[in-house]
């Protein structure tokens, strides 16, 4: 099955080395000593519960792959089942051959406790075994004081990375809660403009484009690399930030990297800090001169005697998080026209359409007054959108 959610592959120390492609799970630090607190809130919202995600590739078809659970060093359990979280057996993902956990921290917590777990990851490979340890999970409850000062960052990640982990096709979610501050918004103004016979500069379009930063604390190089050379390639990147004297408040906002702005090497440490640059996935702060900025072009002095504009017509339909389907809405004349092209957030799932209270099924071809359309989605962990794009006359 093909899977759209959010947690974190994240990395783990080697124990022994398997030489095959790793996946991102895996560092090569020898004695991880970064700690990554996990936050839950029952009953509390999503982003009050932290989760991570674990995924491994066979190297053989004969490889067994398994995760279990250490609290304070000792085994609590072996990670196969839905008791503490999602699980994901060979041939359940679109990749047949990888074997993939997404912990749900409220549920360890419910069974052993607060306090400090790691992952486990065995593979038996040609009659040897091979553990990878993950760093430490200090698992504790949700308050805005002990979450003040950290960044979580959340991705999917829907492609081949060379030299890293093939997650073609799957989808796979992760997260990483870090020290730093995401924010710092910045306008930037982009203009597009002509100049006509006279030299006279006219607007075509202009846009405000807002920039943000993320400053990161110190970070050890196996979760710098995680960053850099995986999370950072996502599909999909999702910013919450905790900082309590923040200028706003972000909360899975989606942004793409657009530039790594800084970073600082210690001297004499392992460790490093960064800048990222992120900007706005959404750009709806566009505006567009249809017939130039000083009002209707004139029209052109020949045989031609009407002058015909065709407009792009866009349709967006808006899921909050955690709901599955979008309330009715009715086509009116500005509403009219052909569909061209569907797009989508791309962490939906499969999107179904309902015309005129019918049932769900394929996207109409056209929109016709009077219509009501309705949407629904699979899968509803997080706000999201669905776009319709056509022509009318």
């Amino acid at each position: 099955m093909r899977l759209i959610g959010i947690a974190d592959s994240q990395a783990a120390s080697v124990v022994s080395g398997l030489i095959q492609d790793a996946g991102s799970e895996v560092c090569v630090c020898d004695g991880c000593d970064f700690v990554e607190t996990q936050f839950v809130k029952n009953g509390g919202e999503t982003w009050q519960n932290d989760y991570k995600s674990f995924i491994k590739m066979k190297a053989l078809d004969t490889d067994t792959i398994t995760f279990t659970l250490y609290k304070d060093g000792v085994l609590k359990a072996t990670l196969n089942g839905s008791s503490y979280g999602t699980y994901y057996n060979f041939g359940d993902l679109a990749i047949g051959n990888v074997k993939g956990f997404i912990i749900d921290w409220n549920l360890v917590q419910l069974a052993f406790g607060y306090g400090f777990y790691t992952v486990r990851t065995t593979q038996v490979s040609a009659g040897q075994t091979y553990t990878w340890d993950s760093h430490k999970f200090y698992v504790i409850e949700y308050v805005p004081e002990r979450a003040d000062g950290t960044v979580k960052i959340e991705t999917y990640q829907n492609g081949s990375i060379l030299s890293g982990f093939d997650y073609t096709g799957i989808g796979w979610p992760q997260s990483l809660r870090i020290d730093g501050k995401f924010g710092d918004k910045t306008p930037t103004y982009v203009t597009d403009n002509f100049i006509d016979t006279r030299r006279k500069v006219h607007q075509i379009t202009a846009e405000i484009e807002n920039v943000y930063t993320l400053n990161t604390h110190l970070l050890p190089g196996y979760i710098s690399d995680y960053l850099n050379e995986d999370a950072m390639l996502s599909n999909i990147i999702l910013i919450t930030d905790y900082n309590l004297l923040n200028q706003k408040i972000y909360r899975k906002f989606p942004v793409y990297l657009s530039e790594i702005k800084d970073v600082n090497n210690q001297v004499l440490s392992t460790k490093s800090n960064y800048v990222y640059e992120f900007k706005e996935v959404d750009k709806n702060k566009l505006k567009r001169n249809v017939y130039g900025d000083i009002g209707a072009l004139p029209i052109p002095s020949s045989s031609l005697t009407k002058f015909i504009e065709v407009k792009t017509l866009v349709a967006r339909f808006e899921f909050l998080e955690d709901e599955l389907e979008t309330s009715e809405i009715t086509i009116d004349a500005d509403g009219v026209g052909t569909i061209d092209s569907i797009t989508q957030d791309g962490a939906s799932g499969t999107i179904t359409w309902s015309l005129n209270g019918g049932a769900f099924g394929a996207a109409p071809s056209e929109y016709q007054l009077g219509d009501t359309i309705a949407v629904k989605r699979t899968i509803a962990t997080s706000a999201g959108w669905v776009k319709t794009t056509g022509v009318y006359v």
